[in-house]
């Protein structure tokens, strides 16, 4: 019982309202802490603009190995859509023949 009275107290306590304040915001006094989440801010945009290239070693080769295998155009692109979408517009509908038959006729598959 005694902790959480200690618990309640510290909540409406001026100085732990503004604590709880300022993390909400995330306008934190320390002047060490707002150094530290510049210099955190700043390399974390610097990463993003690198990219994981110069992350991962080796992954810039490797991706210029495969570049070749995934140049694709527009049209590649829109061909491959088509056949996935309407199989049915590129199979052959036609009788195949086998073989015709001496009186002329053919033989179907």
């Amino acid at each position: 019982m005694d902790n959480a009275m200690n618990n309640a107290m510290n909540f409406w306590n001026p100085a732990m309202t503004m604590a709880a304040s300022a993390a909400a915001t995330g306008k934190i006094g320390d002047v060490n802490s707002q150094v530290m989440m510049n210099v955190a801010e700043t390399m974390g945009r610097q990463f993003l603009e690198t990219g994981w290239v110069k992350a991962v070693p080796g992954l810039e080769r490797c991706m210029l190995a495969l570049r070749p295998y995934f140049a694709v155009d527009n049209s590649y692109v829109k061909r491959k859509m088509t056949k996935v979408l309407f199989p049915f517009l590129f199979q052959q509908w036609a009788r195949e023949e086998v073989e015709p038959n001496p009186d002329g006729t053919f033989t179907y598959a």
